[in-house]
């Protein structure tokens, strides 16, 4: 089952990206810029994320056996890049749920919130080392539209942007 977030979920949806974040970038991030991934720090970022209403953000998660196991996390871009309005913030899914669909279904649920609100388009970004994330947009089709070095937690790192042009397609 895939519903809209309460903020009762925020604790688990904290500990998802945690453990999938530093087990799916243990090998690709510094281990000093991991060793910042704390709940606190993690529990900012949502928290300063949701505390902005022009950006209208929003959340999914899924459920199996009683439990969150993944979420897709979506925003209304501030300042979008050319041709893509919508904005996925996080899409994570725990390790042992993921290559099973739940990812995409994840993401057809925030495609569909922002065809409800006329967002037609929309991105993602994630490092360039991350391999599986990247193949996993390839197969939906996103297209690489930017790559830029960023300095995060003190450390240069590449990040590409996907993008849709036309969501509709996702929902096939």
């Amino acid at each position: 089952m895939i519903r809209k977030m309460t903020s009762e979920d925020l604790p688990e949806l904290v500990d998802i990206y945690i453990e999938v974040f530093l087990s799916s970038h243990a090998a690709i991030l510094p281990r000093d810029f991991l060793e910042t991934v704390t709940y606190k720090t993690v529990l900012d970022r949502f928290e300063r994320i949701f505390q902005s209403d022009v950006r209208r953000p929003f959340s999914f998660v899924k459920i199996c056996d009683e439990k969150i196991v993944g979420f897709v996390l979506g925003t209304f871009a501030l300042h979008p890049p050319k041709g893509h309005k919508g904005e996925i913030k996080m899409l994570y899914v725990l390790q042992e749920y993921q290559h099973v669909g739940i990812g995409k279904q994840l993401l057809q649920n925030a495609v569909q919130h922002f065809l409800n609100h006329h967002v037609e388009s929309m991105f993602i970004g994630t490092f360039k080392a991350n391999e599986a994330a990247r193949a996993f947009y390839d197969r939906l089709d996103g297209e690489v539209f930017s790559e830029q070095t960023d300095l995060i937690n003190g450390h240069p790192l590449v990040t590409v942007n996907y993008g849709w042009s036309s969501i509709r397609r996702l929902l096939d």
